[in-house]
């Protein structure tokens, strides 16, 4: 999905400049409302991706898991840290080992929790950004057509009709 992501970028970016140069910069009757169009669809394709790069994602199912794991693990390192303190002679390099295992586990517990505050708030702004596809996918659909529209009349014109 993501090459196929990579190679739309390419041909969003590249594929304008080579229209412009097809048509010698000359932008009137169709060639004009074409390259409208393939502004308005490049514009909002960089604003687009811009803005929904900006925004982070949705808390995922994975992520409530990954947090009850967590949770279980701290709670067994507990387990583990008290029993090395009710130990006759108590190592101290096993605590060490144990305490710093437990603040991994607490710093990752609020890395994840920070990240779900963050999200609440991302949810409503793609939800505002969705709107983002209604103008970018039609706009791009009706490119295309007028595009066909275009080598088609110059392939009547220019070939056939002779």
């Amino acid at each position: 999905m993501r090459s196929a992501m990579y190679s739309h970028v390419a041909a969003g970016l590249l594929g304008p400049l080579l229209v412009i140069l097809h048509s010698g910069f000359i932008f009137h009757g169709l060639a004009g409302i074409l390259s409208l169009a393939m502004v308005l669809v490049v514009a909002s394709g960089v604003v687009g991706r811009a803005l929904f790069g900006a925004v982070p994602r949705e808390v995922t199912v994975a992520d409530p898991i990954r947090l009850a794991m967590l949770d279980a693990e701290l709670a067994r390192l507990e387990v583990q840290r008290a029993e090395a303190a009710r130990a006759p002679a108590p190592d101290p390099a096993t605590e060490a080992r144990v305490r710093r295992a437990m603040a991994d586990l607490q710093h990752e517990q609020e890395v994840l929790r920070t990240s779900w505050r963050a999200a609440g708030g991302a949810v409503a702004w793609r939800k505002v950004l969705s709107g983002w596809w209604f103008l970018h996918v039609p706009v791009s659909m009706a490119l295309w057509l007028l595009a066909l529209a275009h080598v088609g009349g110059a392939l009547w014109y220019g070939t056939f009709s002779r």
